[in-house]
């Protein structure tokens, strides 16, 4: 059986919450000009049918369209990037939330996450006294600004998934049960009439830059929530030809942070190169190997 990988998925405020209160547990995306081609060739070789105007997929295609999701198989992973910010002391240096300055390491500054905090008086942003992803806090203020979620480094993320299904379909077929697992709702029924449900996701499709009307190929992600694991690496560097940092540690081994097709998508190029900082053995067998770093 395949070991399980993990990849980086983007989500907005609202959908962080309706992940974080159990009411989103599948997302769709818009099968981008490279999956479309692989599947291109797919048929041109004569492995799969052509994806077909009714969206009736073959069953005999099915599984061969999933083997080609970008975001993972069942069982593969999913961290969530999504906006955050460290805080810090009148000098700007990151402080832990005893208030104890950490210089030089990041991970372990206190971090909070935009959707979890309100706006309050004169625009500041309220830290909530409790909450599962910190120390219990009281009246804690932030006016510094925040990070935007595609930077969000794997350490830092407080929400992993776990693919449980994945398939294609065109995203008008989508139904209202499927609708409400979006996140919009927790029951059909709070929808007045209820077909008022397909209006509301064609809102929150089209707010994120896609095309209702277009009626798009998308990949159906299905998922669950699982625990995430102890901090990982925040190592950064050099390694696939850029001239600033375009690595990214992921599970010991670096991945190329410019090879997603779409801001917050999931990295495309990478995984063979041991990282540095955590892998360290893996990765001076690999230069002894007259590999560049």
């Amino acid at each position: 059986m395949p070991e399980a990988k993990e990849r980086p998925i983007l989500f907005n405020g609202p959908m962080i919450n309706a992940v974080l209160d159990g009411v989103k547990t599948v997302t769709r995306r818009a099968l981008s000009a490279r999956s479309l081609k692989e599947i291109g060739y797919g048929v041109q070789l004569g492995e799969c049918h052509e994806l077909p105007a009714d969206g009736q997929v073959h069953p005999n295609s099915a599984n061969y369209y999933a083997e080609l999701c970008p975001f993972g198989l069942p069982g593969d992973r999913l961290w969530v990037r999504e906006t955050f910010a460290l805080l810090g002391n009148e000098d700007g240096v990151c402080v832990d939330w005893n208030d104890q300055v950490q210089k030089g390491d990041e991970r372990r500054a206190a971090r909070i996450y935009r959707a979890s905090c309100s706006v309050g008086d004169y625009g500041l942003w309220q830290i909530p006294d409790q909450a599962d992803w910190k120390p219990d806090t009281k009246n804690l203020q932030y006016e510094g600004t925040w990070r935007p979620s595609i930077h969000m480094p794997r350490w830092a993320s407080r929400i992993l998934l776990e693919i449980t299904s994945v398939r294609v379909e065109l995203l008008q077929h989508i139904t209202i049960g499927q609708i409400c697992k979006e996140g919009l709702a927790r029951s059909m029924y709070e929808f007045k009439p209820v077909t008022q449900a397909f209006d509301a996701f064609a809102e929150l499709w089209n707010s994120t830059g896609g095309d209702w009307d277009a009626n798009p190929w998308v990949w159906v992600v299905e998922f669950k929530r699982v625990m995430a694991p102890a901090m990982g690496c925040n190592y950064q560097g050099r390694h696939f030809g850029a001239s600033y940092p375009d690595a990214q540690c992921v599970d010991g081994f670096l991945w190329d942070e410019d090879s997603c097709d779409e801001p917050g998508g999931p990295l495309l190029h990478g995984g063979d190169i041991p990282c540095p900082q955590c892998n360290t053995e893996a990765h001076a067998s690999y230069l002894s190997e007259g590999c560049q770093p």
